[in-house]
């Protein structure tokens, strides 16, 4: 029974710790991209006199890039937790010039939120407040940028917090959920079953059960506290590289 104990414990401690890390409360930024490529090197034997224009002002290049800024954290984020001196804002490369900029979708109105260019290669995000999922998107046209846009800016309680979700994977609806939850329970339920059969084993091998603590019972044990810590663990894993929230309503670029 002494093993039981000890691997009882153990199995408590990590549960424990898992729950305690993945729901502490933390201030956090999340951001997605993609960029389209409307003019530029495009390949086309045309005239020589032949060129584009944009306001009166000829350009070589034309691209579009759509950012999805969001509080990926569990704290609220106020305007006044942004600083003066750093505000949010998307950044492109410095040689890149920012032609517009359209907020073509948001979580909620209330948060009051706006998007403008205050510089040639930099657009600056202000709003009243964000809590939890609270977010914008961004339509950018500009010229061509060496690098993807950044997210840049101190935020009070935010330390190495705006995290690139990498790039816009537009959510499509589900046909089938039920398919989607059986196979987001696979995973756990097979690391569950194959640990409970191992301390089983383990159980057989030093003969540590009793009459009060047959086979059955360890692996019912066992295989509760496996499967509750293995899916809090998947599933918060897959959240390190989750889309951006569906509470961002938006028109998906065609």
């Amino acid at each position: 029974m002494m093993l039981l104990t000890v691997i009882g414990a153990v199995l408590g401690t990590i549960l424990t710790i898992l729950v305690s890390y993945f729901t502490r409360n933390k201030a956090r930024i999340g951001y997605q991209t993609s960029n389209l490529k409307i003019i530029g090197n495009l390949g086309l034997n045309l005239p020589q006199d032949f060129e584009v224009t944009l306001s009166g002002e000829k350009i070589e290049s034309l691209y579009r890039s759509q950012v999805i800024v969001w509080n990926d954290g569990k704290n609220t984020i106020n305007r006044t937790d942004i600083t003066k001196d750093d505000p949010l804002r998307v950044v492109l490369d410095s040689q890149t010039k920012i032609f517009n900029v359209s907020l073509v979708g948001c979580s909620r109105e209330i948060n009051k939120a706006e998007a403008f260019d205050v510089d040639g290669n930099e657009v600056e995000i202000s709003f009243d407040f964000w809590d939890k999922k609270d977010g914008v998107v961004l339509d950018i046209l500009h010229t061509e940028s060496k690098s993807e846009p950044i997210i840049k800016g101190t935020v009070k309680g935010l330390v190495n917090g705006i995290k690139n979700r990498g790039q816009i994977e537009y959510i499509k609806k589900i046909k089938k959920p039920w398919l989607l939850l059986l196979l987001s329970l696979s995973a756990p339920l097979l690391i569950s079953i194959l640990i409970a059969v191992l301390f089983v084993y383990v159980f057989y091998v030093f003969k540590e059960t009793s009459t009060d603590m047959s086979y059955l019972n360890v692996f019912i044990s066992v295989f509760i506290g496996a499967f509750i810590a293995s899916f809090i663990g998947f599933a918060k894993f897959f959240s390190f590289k989750k889309k951006f929230p569906r509470t961002i309503k938006f028109k998906h670029p065609e």
